[in-house]
């Protein structure tokens, strides 16, 4: 992990980078890929040093470490991000030469763990688990996707929603004590079922748990006082304005 780990997920903050290594679903081969993910403030940077034809983001091809390498400039944590797809042979030694390179940056290994808590802190949504293809998008806080200039299939239940304003909200979730909310744990306000967490952790940078939640509308003002139910104990929070950092 690198120098403040989790730097509040700002690209301003720090002079450093993190990089993971993952594998190919194929087997070990020459032509099997690997993808090494750079993340962090300054991941140009770490690029750069290794081979000059890699520190411009986008989709690109280039050399590291004596190897060919693709290259996208991509990232779901809060932060720059790189990620570098050399064969299964090169893929080693491209880690190898990113870790060496950015030493003085103070780089480090990271795992999905970490990469997971950047995303949340910064409110980012993971597919599948805040939302799975049956919300719509203002139930989401994704409202703003929608483009209402022009006509499109569905946009009548979506007008008709958006005139209701009865849809669930999803929001930011900190807790009050040292409780750590996790996916699905319920939200209650006043003692009534309201909602569900989406998303919960212990936030490294808050040191206090925090949580994306999907509950209704009475629910959803920010400073609103909840409780969540962790393991049958009721455990106080209130919404917050997202992002957390």
């Amino acid at each position: 992990m690198a120098k403040g780990s989790h730097d509040r997920g700002r690209a301003s903050r720090g002079s450093y980078a993190r990089v993971s290594l993952s594998r190919g679903a194929r087997p070990a081969g020459a032509g099997a890929p690997t993808a090494v993910h750079v993340r962090g403030p300054l991941p140009h940077e770490a690029l750069f040093r290794c081979g000059p034809r890699l520190r411009a983001p986008g989709a690109l091809g280039g050399r590291a470490a004596g190897g060919s390498t693709g290259n996208r400039g991509a990232g779901y944590t809060g932060e720059p991000g790189f990620e570098l797809f050399p064969s299964a042979v090169e893929g080693l030694g491209v880690w190898q030469a990113i870790l060496k390179s950015g030493e003085d940056l103070g780089i480090r290994p990271i795992g999905l763990g970490a990469r997971d808590t950047l995303r949340l802190e910064k409110g980012y949504l993971l597919s599948g688990q805040d939302f799975d293809g049956h919300q719509t998008p203002p139930e989401v806080n994704s409202g703003w996707l929608v483009k209402w200039n022009h006509d499109f299939i569905g946009r009548d239940v979506l007008e008709r929603q958006r005139s209701r304003d009865d849809y669930r909200r999803l929001v930011g979730i900190r807790m009050e004590d040292r409780g750590i909310p996790r996916h699905g744990h319920l939200i209650l306000l006043r003692g009534a079922d309201v909602g569900q967490v989406t998303s919960g952790t212990m936030s490294p940078s808050l040191r206090v748990g925090i949580a994306l939640a999907s509950v209704n509308k009475a629910a959803s003002a920010i400073e609103t006082t909840l409780d969540v139910d962790i393991r049958g104990t009721l455990h106080p929070a209130r919404v917050v304005k997202l992002p957390f950092l």
